[in-house]
């Protein structure tokens, strides 16, 4: 794609052609090339890294510097990521009984 040398070709999934890791990297974000589970885990990780979070009581809290508004949209945001993968994994459970009774 480049007319560079590669050693190694690669093809991320959805993609249709193959280019160096290199060629890959300049084409875009790296989370256009996460599946929606792992996108919905890396937002999870991100917005957790900026609220504070109890390990006690599992409880999240608002750090000072914060406002209200943004607090309660990344809180919303945290649900929905939460619910991404709560599907994920009510299709995998249901993957592996409907496994499981054949």
């Amino acid at each position: 794609m480049t007319g560079d040398r590669a050693s190694v070709l690669r093809m991320p999934s959805g993609q249709n052609n193959f280019a160096s890791q290199t060629d890959w990297r300049r084409r875009g974000w790296p989370s256009q090339f996460l599946s929606p589970t792992h996108r919905a885990e890396r937002g999870i990780w991100r917005i957790e890294e900026r609220l504070v979070y109890s390990e006690d009581d599992s409880t999240i809290y608002k750090p000072k510097w914060m406002r209200w508004k943004t607090f309660h949209r990344a809180c919303e945001t945290l649900d929905a990521y939460k619910d991404v993968i709560e599907e994920w994994m009510t299709r995998v459970v249901a993957r592996l009984m409907a496994m499981a009774r054949r």
